[in-house]
């Protein structure tokens, strides 16, 4: 399945704009609600530990959660200072014993599950309007989990935005990244004349509980690519952000779409086998090359 090229039909689609002002709109809001627990979902190794340990709710532990990882999104280190941050935060509690006295378990308290499944709401129902019909577990409460089970799945294994998209990869890979950038699609794909005031670095530390000096150094960065141009409201986007970032919404859009109607069921495990299979086979070419 070609994520890119399904991407690029939701890009074009009449419905596109709203969407992804909706999308961008909604997921500022639950990053500006709690600071301190949302800078924990605002890079992409974060978002995926924390998806893939809502997966294994209540029995997380870092083992598990590791065993799941793509091998290029974040290290065993990583895995186990986040999962310590979110206990330290009261995020994550003490769960069911395991089998093996040995292995800590951990379960997500109740406020911070409400949390995530906030956040999922706002990746996941801006995509509402893309379907013929809403998807039957719409009210269902533990929906989210699978949801974000198989968004997260379908991109780690579905036609890379790495190899299209280079600079958002990047981008999303930097702690508040994506924030930065939401904040940049927000305003562009806002309501014409509904954004009256400047692009602001330091709105942006306020609002999210960021140092001023990382959002200053993201902007550097975005700059650097070629991404900011000065526009009548300060910085405002260039003709070669809006067509990654514009790809990259209709690339999201699209997968949360295909979660919805149930087209796309794919668990951290097959994954996994996935990816795994898929490196043997490339090893084996490279082996017959050389």
């Amino acid at each position: 399945m070609d994520y890119v090229a399904l991407g690029a039909r939701f890009e074009a689609d009449p419905r596109f704009r709203e969407a992804a002002f909706n999308r961008a709109r909604l997921m500022l809001d639950c990053y500006a609600s709690n600071p301190p627990l949302c800078r924990l979902l605002s890079d992409l190794g974060q978002t995926y530990i924390i998806g893939v340990a809502y997966g294994l709710h209540p029995h997380i532990t870092v083992a598990e959660v590791q065993r799941r990882m793509p091998a290029d999104m974040a290290g065993r280190n990583r895995v186990s200072d986040q999962l310590l941050m979110l206990e330290r935060l009261g995020a994550l509690v003490p769960g069911p014993a395991a089998a093996d006295r040995r292995a800590k378990v951990r379960m997500f308290a109740d406020g911070f599950r409400a949390l995530v499944d906030r956040w999922i709401d706002a990746l996941m129902l801006p995509a509402l309007p893309f379907l013929e019909e809403p998807p039957a577990d719409l009210d269902d409460p533990d929906a989210r989990v699978r949801w974000f089970t198989h968004w997260l799945a379908g991109h780690s294994v579905g036609t890379r935005a790495a190899a299209v998209l280079p600079n958002v990869r990047r981008l999303l890979g930097l702690r508040a990244g994506f924030v930065v950038m939401l904040e940049f699609d927000r305003r562009r794909h806002a309501p014409e004349g509904s954004v009256t005031t400047r692009f602001s670095k330091r709105e942006i530390a306020l609002r999210y509980g960021l140092p001023r000096t990382q959002v200053i150094d993201l902007v550097k960065e975005m700059a650097a690519m070629g991404w900011l141009q000065d526009g009548p409201l300060g910085l405002e986007p260039t003709e070669a952000m809006k067509a990654e970032t514009g790809r990259c919404d209709g690339l999201m859009l699209c997968t949360a779409a295909r979660v919805l109607t149930g087209e796309l069921r794919l668990g951290f495990e097959e994954a996994r086998m996935i990816r795994e299979a898929r490196a043997a086979r490339m090893e084996g070419v490279e082996t017959m090359v050389g």
